[in-house]
């Protein structure tokens, strides 16, 4: 059977409550990275949030993608998803997680449209 793709263009707003490391399209992909792991288990999703700039927040990265498993990895790694989104700091959760291979490294790509998400369940 086919599975279902959606994409997503616009841009979110993060409330800062710590002084973590980060931005608006790896913040969204860490919260998504809990609720997937609590509500998801069954299922194949991979959620992915990007800039169109290839700048997500004050540092190089573009944007991250999750799992419905990235939840489980992290607990695996010692890294608590929750304390991480609570002081806004999903750059250096990114960064760790599997060796930073969740993180997303475009370069700057000249344009700025919009911030992109995708969403694919198997």
């Amino acid at each position: 059977s086919s599975g279902i793709n959606a994409e997503y263009g616009g841009e979110t707003t993060v409330t800062l409550n710590g002084n973590g490391l980060g931005g608006r399209c790896q913040e969204l992909a860490l919260a998504a990275a809990i609720q997937l792991g609590k509500r998801c288990s069954g299922k194949g999703v991979t959620f992915l949030a990007t800039s169109t700039d290839g700048q997500d927040g004050p540092n190089d990265a573009s944007g991250a993608f999750v799992t419905q498993h990235t939840a489980q990895e992290a607990a695996d790694q010692g890294l608590d998803l929750q304390e991480f989104l609570l002081r806004n700091d999903s750059y250096t959760l990114f960064s760790e997680l599997n060796g930073g291979a969740n993180q997303l490294r475009s370069g700057l790509t000249g344009t700025n449209l919009m911030d992109v998400i995708f969403i694919f369940v198997e």
